[in-house]
């Protein structure tokens, strides 16, 4: 029987203990999270000396349109409920902003930071989500995706039609930008005064 390459040994140490803490069931979401980083970079080491692994293209087709951050929506357009335009709530209007809402069709939950009387996002990301007529035109929120129900910190913008009121602290790395603090008796976080200003009905 060959013996085999001490690098080939040093491969399969470094790839499995990260594979045991990413596949035991008492893995917290930082651990998840780190490890997905760690992923991506060996994944990108990887792919300057030419592999590219099965799959990555229709994964990155799949989930391009969940994964956005206000910084990247489009400065004129003010995608994804991020103009600083005040805002007048209307009757029909179920969640303010510092709310924790559910999402029952992706299985999240989030923190409401922003919201849009209807849809307003590139028609790409319209077409992916394939929503009907009368779900463009309710309100759309934008939410904190809770770090526990997702690998890597993520952002969402979700029709009203798909949301229910939750509570409980949400885990996501730019929370801070967003609430000043969780209060536990009303079961929503309290908004910076930048979103006050926008938002002075929430």
């Amino acid at each position: 029987m060959p013996e085999l390459q001490p690098i080939v040994i040093l491969g399969v140490i470094l790839v499995s203990f990260p594979l045991q803490l990413l596949l035991s069931p008492s893995a917290t979401s930082d651990i998840k999270y780190h490890l997905q980083i760690l992923t991506d970079r060996i994944l990108d080491f990887l792919k300057d000396y030419g592999y590219q692994p099965p799959g990555a293209e229709q994964r990155q087709k799949l989930f391009a349109h969940h994964r956005f951050l206000p910084e990247e929506a489009n400065a004129e357009k003010e995608y994804y409920a991020s103009s600083k335009k005040v805002r007048q709530r209307t009757s029909d209007m179920k969640f303010r902003i510092g709310d924790v809402v559910y999402n029952k069709l992706r299985k999240y939950r989030g923190l409401v930071i922003g919201w849009d009387l209807r849809a307003h996002a590139p028609p790409e990301f319209m077409d992916a989500l394939k929503q009907s007529e009368e779900w463009q035109d309710g309100p759309h929120y934008a939410i904190l995706i809770d770090g526990k129900d997702r690998l890597q910190p993520e952002m969402g913008y979700s029709p009203q039609m798909s949301l229910v009121l939750s509570e409980g602290r949400i885990h996501h790395h730019l929370i801070s930008r967003y609430a000043e603090r969780y209060d536990e008796k009303l079961k929503k976080y309290v908004l910076r005064p930048r979103l006050r200003d926008t938002y002075p009905d929430d």
